[in-house]
């Protein structure tokens, strides 16, 4: 009876000394657990921190790359950059009055339809608008399809109108333009205005302004010849023109 009773109380510590193996094991394992996450927290944590860090480079560099350019002119004549996010990232003016105004500006940073609004509220932009000036837009964008989504929202969102917006496609025109040092706005009218007067030449175009030019190419003008210097343009009304191909009616031909 004594064995047997013996016998009962160590089952019982035996089961005892299990419990107490088993709490020690699982602690263990729960106390390995929580090293493991920790570590697993820190490689998540600095993984967060450089994806964040990537996409703030990302995010800047992206705000300073140019996806489109827009071409301001009145003579003067300024260009604007956008960037993805529909924002002006840069001014640039050609001529010295260009170079005044782009100092005068304070347009960097604004959405590009405001920034064009702004440019035609100026004073010196505003007045000459005032006194039937001709302030034409011309769009250079990656893909047409970007050029055309600008050309659309500046026509319904500026005081631009829908006829004097243009866009060009030709990198080309684009670098022949700046090596001119003209807009590309208004080298395309300059394009435009040499297949009626193929003799006519950069040079002849640079102090014109855009109604000038315009007026050339709808022929509302006898003649203009730089030398002839009315009213500070080189708007000048001779007999013929300089410019040959039917246009004045002398023999004023180079």
């Amino acid at each position: 009876m004594d064995k047997k009773i013996r016998a009962a109380f160590d089952k019982i510590h035996a089961e005892d000394s299990l419990k107490t193996d088993t709490k020690s094991f699982i602690y263990n394992k729960a106390n390995c657990h929580v090293k493991s996450s920790g570590a697993q927290i820190k490689r998540i944590l600095a993984a967060a921190c450089v994806f964040v860090l990537f996409l703030g480079i990302g995010g800047y560099f992206s705000y300073t790359i140019p996806v489109a350019a827009i071409s301001l002119d009145i003579n003067p004549s300024v260009e604007l950059e956008i960037n993805l996010y529909d924002r002006v990232i840069s001014v640039k003016g050609y001529s010295d009055d260009g170079k005044q105004l782009a100092e005068q500006l304070n347009i960097k940073n604004m959405e590009y339809p405001d920034a064009i609004n702004t440019v035609m509220n100026n004073n010196a932009v505003k007045s000459i608008i005032e006194t039937n000036g001709v302030f034409e837009v011309t769009i250079a964008g990656i893909s047409d399809e970007k050029a055309q989504k600008i050309q659309d929202c500046i026509s319904s969102q500026t005081e631009v109108s829908s006829d004097n917006i243009y866009c060009i496609t030709s990198r080309e025109d684009i670098e022949n333009a700046h090596n001119a040092g003209l807009s590309f706005g208004k080298y395309r009218a300059f394009l435009e205005l040499a297949e009626a007067y193929p003799n006519i030449t950069v040079e002849d175009v640079k102090s014109l302004t855009m109604k000038e030019i315009r007026d050339m190419i709808s022929g509302e003008t006898e003649s203009v010849d730089n030398s002839e210097n009315v009213n500070g343009s080189g708007y000048g009304s001779g007999n013929g023109s300089k410019y040959g191909n039917g246009y004045g009616s002398g023999n004023g031909k180079r």
